[in-house]
């Protein structure tokens, strides 16, 4: 397996009542602690990353220790950022503006990042099984885009520093008002940032397949074989590549994936 440098993000949120996300329903903290050091022993066995970050943001915390010295074994690296929002203001504002802060502050606290250019991002829990034919050595920005809702996948994302801080990064204050169920979500504000800057933004080769839990209904992810294969070949046909309009590919894209969906029910 081909090693990159390039640093891997996992993003955690071990209590999500500390953002008031009580809808989620994995909300039993020991289960999603559980579910991160998974998701990390994974990442250390078997993807090309030899640099991980950690980054949590309601104040709990993993057996570090024990992480360090498997890191260590496989060969590999792991940074633990610990950045809780102390706003309780803030905090209610809920799981988009939280997970915009945290990286937020993960990009301006991390040693790693300081090193690099670009950077591999996913929520910490899952993973992403086909990880090895995935990741490569550019720098570039690379996000799945469903154009038709205006929105890109934040599970998982690479992109690159600079373009990062100059322009997602204003996540922070889309998601920064008083009511924010009425506003977008990140993946939305994201879809917006990189339409008004006019930034290059490319498709990964395949799919990503992702395994694990959804939060927000507790759901799998791409239960259906069908589903993965049908999204791989959308993939490679450039459905998934960033659009400021959405075209005739982005509606058969709205009909495709319903069915998807359907067969992962």
């Amino acid at each position: 397996m081909t090693t990159t440098s390039i640093p891997l993000i996992l993003t955690a949120t071990i209590n999500p009542a500390y953002y008031n996300n009580i809808s989620s329903s994995v909300n039993c903290v020991e289960t999603r602690r559980l579910q991160y050091v998974s998701a990390l022993h994974f990442y250390l066995s078997n993807s090309p990353f030899k640099y991980l970050i950690f980054s949590e943001n309601t104040d709990e915390s993993l057996d570090e220790a024990s992480l360090i010295s498997f890191a260590e074994s496989m060969g590999k690296h792991i940074e633990f950022l610990h950045c809780p929002e102390t706003d309780y203001e803030k905090r209610k504002l809920g799981k988009s503006f939280g997970e915009a802060m945290l990286l937020r502050r993960t990009i301006s606290q991390s040693g790693f990042l300081k090193k690099a250019e670009s950077f591999y991002k996913v929520t910490g829990r899952l993973k992403v099984r086909n990880i090895d034919r995935i990741v490569d050595n550019e720098s570039e920005n690379c996000f799945i885009a469903y154009n038709f809702q205006e929105w890109v996948l934040t599970t998982f994302f690479k992109c690159r520093i600079d373009d990062y801080k100059n322009i997602l990064d204003k996540a922070v204050e889309r998601l920064s008002f008083e009511e924010p169920c009425l506003g977008p979500h990140i993946e939305h504000a994201y879809w917006a940032l990189i339409k008004e800057a006019k930034v290059k933004v490319h498709s990964f080769r395949v799919f990503p397949s992702i395994d694990g839990q959804v939060g927000g209904d507790g759901s799998v992810y791409n239960k259906s074989r069908s589903g993965i294969i049908a999204r791989h070949a959308l993939t490679s046909l450039g459905f998934f590549s960033f659009r400021e309009k959405a075209g005739i590919r982005d509606n058969l894209l709205r009909i495709v994936d319903k069915k998807i969906h359907r067969t992962n029910e």
